[in-house]
């Protein structure tokens, strides 16, 4: 399991003496924790085994069927991840993911053998305590915006004009219920306490052409977990040595710089120093700005350094964001030009 090189500690730090003489007050220093350091782990555990070890959260659902558990448990092989660390409550992987897109790759959808035959689910992580209480939130119609779940739909789709991804697919996500909930347990570490969620979205667009969706959309299995990026890479990633294909940078920093760790950087890093017990390291990521060099076209991770700028920019996240590629991966779209500031159309 994840463990601190030293425990975050307080000292007594004594201030000097004042001019009458008397002895000051003491104040407490906090001192910030060290980096994470991975556990080893001599060899990855059974996708079974990780299914097994989701016990749901209260007594009321250990009767309730459980239907997207049983999907992802007669999968005929173990998925690989699409990993969205810090992403608050941003569904955009889902949007980007239409028919023919650059990677040439497709989410888990149910009811779709191909997709299963070669699973890629969408793993999504926040730390964030008011995302475990209310996401996802059942029927919701989600458009990218912060907020987006509220007023009428007209509202939202006022909103929204102007952003040339969802101008572009016509896109609308909607979230359903019921979803499923558990805790992931782990007999070697008993403390371990992460919530995970199963949910169900619908994705619809009226875009013409190769990208357009069946009239009904396309319906995904998604699962949200409510810890930090460190423990779902120990505890989920990997545990069970799953390959993560592809992994969204969006609006990173918050509580990770908290733990002494750079989402921009460390993250990126840690799969790549593990990538022999994870499949490889990613074929794609995708960064917004902060996470860029200053050449653009290289990722800020010096260990992503071989990557190769393949895609956009577009607007997502703190914009523009990117797509890099593991050399000799295709990405069929030629990265944009980028003049004054600017998305080129």
């Amino acid at each position: 399991m994840f463990k601190p090189e030293h425990s975050m500690s307080r000292s007594d730090v004594p201030l000097p003496l004042s001019s009458s003489g008397r002895s000051s007050l003491t104040v407490r220093r906090l001192e910030r924790p060290a980096r994470p350091v991975f556990s080893a782990v001599t060899e990855a555990l059974p996708w079974q085994t990780f299914l097994e070890r989701l016990m749901p959260n209260s007594s009321s659902e250990l009767k309730t069927p459980h239907h997207l558990h049983n999907l992802l448990a007669r999968l005929k092989t173990k998925p690989s991840i699409y990993w969205y660390p810090g992403c608050g409550s941003d569904l955009a992987p889902l949007a980007f993911d239409v028919p023919n897109n650059p990677t040439g790759a497709r989410l888990l959808r149910l009811g779709d053998e191909c997709s299963e035959d070669r699973p890629t689910l969408l793993l999504m992580n926040d730390y964030n305590w008011r995302l475990g209480q209310t996401f996802p939130s059942d029927g919701a119609i989600w458009t990218g915006y912060d907020g987006g779940n509220t007023g009428t739909l007209e509202g939202r789709d006022q909103r929204r004009k102007g952003n040339g991804m969802w101008d572009r697919y016509h896109c609308q996500i909607v979230t359903l219920g019921p979803h499923e909930s558990f805790f992931l347990t782990n007999p070697d570490n008993v403390d371990l306490f992460v919530s995970v969620t199963l949910f169900r979205a619908i994705v619809t667009n009226s875009s013409p052409g190769p990208h357009k969706r069946p009239h009904f959309g396309d319906e995904y299995i998604v699962m949200f977990v409510n810890a930090p990026s460190h423990t779902v890479f120990q505890e989920v990633i990997l545990q069970y040595g799953l390959h993560v294909s592809a992994v969204a940078l969006i609006r990173q920093g918050g509580f990770s710089s908290q733990l002494h760790y750079e989402q921009y950087t460390d993250l990126p890093k840690w799969l790549v120093d593990h990538a022999d017990r994870i499949g490889g390291s990613p074929e794609f990521f995708f960064i917004d700005a902060y996470g860029q060099g200053q050449d653009p076209s290289k990722p800020l991770c010096p260990a992503l350094r071989d990557y190769e700028y393949v895609g956009g920019p577009v607007k997502w996240g703190w914009g523009p964001c990117r797509a890099y590629a593991k050399p000799g991966e295709t990405y069929l779209r030629k990265p944009k030009s980028y003049s004054n500031g600017i998305v080129a159309a």
